[in-house]
């Protein structure tokens, strides 16, 4: 597991952290994004919207069947997380010559 915790439907699984292997995190996500020349107010009242739908007992059920917890938050936060993903996995990407086809 590359989490930082256990995975609810692996519980005996231990994570990489446990096993020894430190400062390393893995893990899918899904998000939902706008074109850049969307208004704040817009974006804020979609980001909104999306948050209180990840309240629900459905939706968490759904994710959790994915083995996904939901990770809400703010639309600068998940723009904060993807610029992170990018920093990292973009000279990988780079390296290898990975493109879309």
């Amino acid at each position: 597991m590359t989490g930082r915790e256990r995975s609810p439907q692996f519980p005996e699984v231990p994570t990489l952290d446990e096993q020894g292997v430190k400062d390393f995190e893995l893990y899918s996500w899904f998000g939902i994004v706008v074109p850049a020349d969307v208004p704040d107010a817009a974006v804020d009242r979609l980001n909104k919207a999306i948050n209180r739908s990840m309240e629900t007992s459905g939706f968490k059920e759904q994710l959790n069947l994915l083995g996904a917890p939901p990770m809400g938050g703010s639309a600068q936060s998940f723009k904060a997380m993807m610029d992170r993903e990018t920093a990292m996995w973009g000279p990988i990407i780079k390296r290898a010559r990975i493109t879309l086809e």
